[in-house]
């Protein structure tokens, strides 16, 4: 069962919280994720707005970036370059015990010498208090 509804990828949850897509932790406060990356989260006390902190490389051809909560699209933007965003979503109700956060982007690369399929760098990503 999930601990956080809000998961630094440096959080010590991490690891248990995260499903599928995402690497392991680098520089002891990101991951790089592939092509579609699903987080298992704790449901939020009340309304919320899902944030995903990003970065895209410059050697990232990545650029629309949507989100899910449960299969259902939540947020979506399209960034015109490389560099560190914040995607949020419209205020939702998340009605799920433990809802599926999936992160999806358009295009994946792989580095020289790295089998992996690397999309964006993302640094955390979960539900935050509407204000």
């Amino acid at each position: 069962k999930p601990a956080l509804s809000y998961l630094a990828m440096n959080a010590d949850q991490a690891g248990e919280q995260i499903l599928s897509g995402i690497y392991d932790l680098e520089a002891g406060r990101y991951r790089w994720m592939s092509e579609r990356a699903v987080l298992l989260l704790k449901r939020p006390g009340a309304r919320c707005r899902v944030e995903v902190e990003l970065y895209i490389p410059p050697q990232s051809p990545a650029r629309q970036v949507t989100v899910f909560v449960d299969d259902r699209l939540v947020a979506g933007r399209t960034f015109p370059a490389p560099g560190a965003y914040t995607l949020t979503s419209e205020p939702l109700t998340v009605p799920s015990e433990s809802p599926a956060l999936a992160i999806s982007v358009d295009q994946t690369f792989s580095a020289p010498g790295d089998q992996r399929r690397l999309g964006i760098i993302l640094t955390g990503a979960g539900f935050k208090p509407v204000d």
